[in-house]
């Protein structure tokens, strides 16, 4: 194979990796372009070598070959995953968010009684993004649903205990407002598989500033 006709190749088969995404078998490459396999394993040893200092590399598993991020940089990318899901929260989703963070364990009718107003698909947005877990039943008529905040919770507002977050400005007066509605631990019946989760991460960056709206309660912090 001439050197066009292998720059050629290479950049046929680089586009073919790139797009495919999931890992290629290497045989099943060479019989799409006719090729044989110590060939097309020649092409990508070249590509291997051109991608190896850069965010972007080209993998070997066995007999299959894929195109994936530097390891290098796993870090950095899922710091701009927490970063891009946390900026893609709407305001009543954040409301929640900080009530459940400041008064958890708690459930979906203590947040009501704050903000004023159904909270059920903003609540459930959390769970499904991984903010809140359902940590147990409440033991009481109905058995509602309890929510705690999540590992994750910590990692995308870098904080390493919930002993990190900011001061609340009105603290008292959400304690008196919802005395009758605290929960105890024993008063919850424990999901198999919620346990407590381990804490990750160092320091804060962001303020969490809620204003409550019609509970005039003020979940805004310094």
């Amino acid at each position: 194979m001439n050197n066009t006709d292998l720059l050629s190749v290479k950049s046929q088969i680089e586009a073919l990796l790139f797009a495919w995404g999931d890992p290629l078998e290497v045989n099943e490459v060479a019989q799409y372009f006719d090729m044989s396999i110590d060939q097309v394993r020649e092409v990508l040893h070249v590509l291997q070598y051109e991608y190896e200092n850069r965010g972007i590399r080209i993998q070997f598993m066995g007999n299959q070959v894929q195109m994936n991020t530097n390891q290098d940089y796993n870090q950095l990318i899922e710091r701009f995953g927490y970063q891009q899901r946390k900026k893609s929260l709407s305001s009543a989703a954040m409301e929640c968010l900080s009530i459940v963070a400041y008064l958890q364990p708690t459930t979906k009718v203590v947040v009501e009684q704050v903000r004023g107003v159904k909270s059920d698909g903003p609540i459930q947005t959390l769970v499904d993004r991984g903010f809140l877990r359902e940590a147990g039943k409440l033991k009481q008529p109905g058995r509602p649903y309890v929510y705690k905040t999540t590992d994750f919770f910590l990692k995308c507002f870098e904080l390493e205990t919930l002993n990190d977050l900011p001061e609340l400005i009105d603290r008292e007066t959400i304690k008196e407002l919802l005395k009758f509605t605290e929960i105890k631990e024993e008063d919850i019946e424990l999901i198999l598989g919620t346990d407590e989760e381990t804490n990750e991460q160092k320091s804060i960056h962001e303020e969490f500033e809620e204003n409550v709206g019609e509970s005039e309660v003020d979940l805004s912090c310094d």
